[in-house]
C-alpha cells in the first residue's frame, strides 16, 4: 500500500465511522437516553464541529510541518478523518448560521458528508493504478473526465447518493446525470427557474407522496436523522 492510498483509507474509514457514531450519539442525547450529554461552557453549547475544526487544524499542521511517512502518518490521517466528519456533520449549521441540525435543512449536512465520502473514494481509486482500465493515456484521461463530470452533474442535481453509488458503478452516474434534477437542487434553481415545464415535471417526479420519495424520506429519518420528531431532552 502506498503512502497516498494508505492515508486515504485511514481518512475514509475514520470519516465514515465517526459520522455514523456521531449521529447515533446525538440522537441518544436528544431523546435523553444514555449517560452522555451536550458539552457546555456555562450557558454556551459547544457544538462538536468546534472539536472537529481543532482536530483538522492540528492534524494538518502536523502533516505539513513534520511530513511523517507511511505508516507513521496513519494516526494523523485518522485524526483528520475524524475531525472532518465532526465538521461536516454540522455543515448545515455553518451554511444557515443557525442550529438546524434536526430540521429539514439539516439534511444538507448529510449531503455534504456523502459528497466528501464520494470524493475520497474517487481520489483513492485514481491513486490506485490497479483499479483503472488498461487504456491509452489520452483515452484514460477522457474517461476520468467524463466520470468526474457526470458525478459533478449528479451532485448539482441534488443526487448525492447516486454520486456515491457511481464511485463503484460508473454507469449509474450517466443515468443520474441525464434525468431530471431535484426541484430544490442547485441545477434546478439555475436551469429550471425560467422553464416552468421542467420545473413542474421535477416537482411531480420528486413529489413527497410518491413511494420512492417516501422511502427516501424514511431512510433519512430512520438511519441518518433518528432524533427527528423526538422531543429534545429538557
Amino acid at each position: 500500500m502506498t503512502q497516498a492510498s494508505g492515508s486515504l483509507v485511514c481518512i475514509l474509514g475514520a470519516f465514515s465511522l465517526t459520522f455514523l457514531g456521531t449521529r447515533y450519539v446525538t440522537a441518544r442525547i436528544r431523546t435523553g437516553r444514555g449517560r452522555l450529554g451536550n458539552v457546555s461552557v456555562g450557558r454556551l453549547h459547544v457544538h462538536h464541529m468546534v472539536w472537529g475544526v481543532g482536530l483538522v487544524l492540528t492534524c494538518g499542521l502536523i502533516e505539513f510541518a513534520l511530513q511523517p511517512a507511511w505508516p507513521r502518518n496513519a494516526p494523523v490521517a485518522t485524526g483528520f478523518g475524524i475531525g472532518a466528519a465532526l465538521v461536516l456533520d454540522e455543515f448545515a449549521l455553518i451554511l444557515y448560521l443557525r442550529d438546524v441540525y434536526w430540521s429539514p435543512e439539516g439534511r444538507r449536512s448529510i449531503e455534504a458528508v456523502v459528497v466528501m465520502a464520494a470524493l475520497l473514494a474517487i481520489v483513492g481509486q485514481l491513486l490506485d493504478p490497479g483499479t483503472l482500465p488498461p487504456l491509452a493515456p489520452a483515452a484514460l484521461a477522457a474517461l476520468i473526465f467524463i466520470w468526474v463530470l457526470a458525478m459533478a452533474v449528479c451532485l448539482a442535481k441534488g443526487k448525492p447518493f447516486t454520486a456515491l453509488a457511481g464511485v463503484f458503478f460508473p454507469y449509474v452516474l450517466l443515468v443520474g446525470a441525464v434525468r431530471l434534477a431535484r426541484p430544490d437542487s442547485i441545477w434546478a434553481l439555475r436551469f429550471y427557474a425560467h422553464n416552468s415545464k421542467k420545473r413542474r415535471r421535477a416537482e411531480a417526479r420528486f413529489n413527497a407522496s410518491r413511494r420512492i420519495e417516501r422511502g427516501r424520506q424514511w431512510f433519512f429519518a430512520w438511519a441518518l436523522m433518528p432524533g427527528v420528531g423526538q422531543p429534545p431532552r429538557s
